[in-house]
């Protein structure tokens, strides 16, 4: 039997899919997540935001915020190169591409920006471009959304000019949603989407003398947590009031129904929306979402929740970090690799590692010591629970062996019951022997079964082994 797809949100008896599908990458077998691997020096405080950029040469930049720092990383190593910063507490630094500059925004303190060909510093961006919660680039615009003077503004720069916000100037100018609620993030491209609590706006670019025009894409359906959108191909991401969606500017669906919605409102922790952030991994073909779960020890995130894009299936793991982004590789010279791993027989992270080649991009996180960190350490160990049903429909079978069709170390788990009314006990955890499968004895009429491993590379199915015995 192939290991099905994850579906929390299913009946447990005879349900199709697994009950649990934990620190595994979703695909047409399960791969392991790795662990996280620290590097460099960190930052101050705990990071509020974090970003990724190339130069008109390719060369890579990261940067990141704390409460009151900016911060470049430079060979793996967090520098602060401003400073000064009075974030709020439920605000984060936001930051965009624009040419060669990168923005950054806060919304407490003035736009930030910083040119990668010349700049060793952010500063203040020129003009009177307004404080702002969210920006994004369409077209050739900067957009702020969500300003310090009215929660429901949009407001863009002119054309081709982050530096000019006076309204009819080069194009620019603003306008008010009255409906739908606070602005919640804005996601650029060809066309703006302007996601509000409650509604999700499109912002088209039609010239002058209106410059953009404003239709409302979806209404009573929006999201609370900015960090949720991220975009992949024509497709944008986000959560729901009531789940995962996606849409392509025109409308939206949702891509967890049945699945895990009701799963994961049981663990996410309603009142940290802001502190969401998304990910999009293109050789896993996965966008990965990281929160805080009701049960984090510190309202840091502490859950991950993973979907395949191309299979349209879900997985989950338990990693604690303060947020995730794509980060860019800045490549290591036999000097900075060093300074980084001092002990290189300690290192975790092979030496092929993307990490260490310029300007890859990688699913990435920071630790909860403030420090970058890559998914390049041991995997995790992953768990795999199948629904509850019958093997021998109608009778009572009796199980003798159990192979997991999984490599690494493992243990298995049965648990049976006779009726309904019966609580299912289990094994408890069962070595898989030399021979390759777990050996007990369990009679029963209804039987799910629980795998651990560790040390492992690829989980793909399992082969139960018993004879049915008669029923009653």
């Amino acid at each position: 039997m192939k290991f099905p797809e994850w579906l929390p949100d299913r009946d447990e008896f005879d349900n199709p899919g697994l009950e649990t599908c934990l620190n595994v990458i979703p695909d047409t077998f399960y791969r392991p997540i790795l662990d996280l691997v620290a590097i460099g020096t960190a930052m101050t405080d705990v990071c509020l935001g974090a970003f990724s950029m190339k130069d008109d040469s390719s060369v890579p930049f990261n940067f990141a915020g704390d409460d009151t720092e900016l911060y470049r990383l430079d060979s793996g190593n967090w520098t602060s190169i401003d400073t000064g910063f009075t974030t709020g507490a439920e605000n984060r630094w936001q930051f965009v591409e624009f040419g060669t500059n990168c923005v950054a925004t806060n919304l407490d303190d003035v736009m930030q920006v910083y040119d990668v060909e010349v700049d060793s510093s952010f500063a203040a961006l020129a003009g009177t471009p307004p404080k702002a919660k969210y920006i994004g680039i369409v077209k050739d615009f900067l957009v702020a959304g969500h300003l310090s003077t009215s929660s429901g503004t949009v407001q863009w720069s002119g054309i081709n000019d982050i530096t000019e916000w006076t309204a009819g100037t080069a194009e620019s100018g603003s306008q008010v949603l009255p409906e739908g609620g606070a602005i919640t993030a804005v996601a650029g491209g060809e066309y703006g989407l302007i996601f509000q609590e409650e509604h999700i706006t499109r912002m088209d670019y039609q010239g002058p003398p209106l410059n953009f025009s404003f239709s409302k894409v979806e209404q009573h359906l929006g999201t609370l947590a900015a960090g949720s959108v991220i975009q992949r191909g024509i497709f944008t991401y986000f959560l729901a009031a009531d789940g995962f969606y996606r849409t392509d500017g025109t409308q939206s669906q949702s891509i967890s129904p049945e699945k895990v919605d009701a799963h994961f409102y049981s663990k996410y922790d309603p009142t940290l929306p802001y502190k969401v952030t998304a990910t999009v991994n293109e050789s896993d073909k996965t966008i990965t979402w990281s929160y805080v779960g009701l049960d984090s020890i510190d309202t840091l995130p502490n859950w991950l929740i993973i979907f395949n894009w191309e299979l349209g299936t879900w997985s989950e793991a338990s990693v604690r970090c303060e947020l995730m982004f794509e980060a860019l590789s800045s490549g290591l010279t036999l000097d900075g690799l060093d300074t980084l791993y001092p002990d290189i027989d300690a290192m975790t992270t092979s030496l092929d590692s993307n990490i260490f080649k310029g300007g890859v991009k990688s699913t990435s996180a920071i630790n909860l010591s403030h420090q970058l960190a890559t998914f390049t350490g041991d995997p995790l160990e992953g768990t795999l629970k199948t629904g509850e049903y019958e093997l021998s429909e109608g009778q009572v079978t009796s199980l003798n062996e159990m192979w997991p069709l999984i490599d690494g170390t493992i243990t298995v788990n049965v648990y049976t019951r006779n009726t309904f009314q019966d609580t299912a006990a289990g094994t408890g955890a069962i070595d898989v022997n030399v021979y390759g499968f777990a050996p007990f004895t369990e009679v029963g009429r209804y039987h799910s079964f629980e795998f651990k491993f560790t040390d492992w590379t690829r989980a793909s199915g399992y082969k139960p082994k018993g004879v049915p015995v008669g029923g009653y």
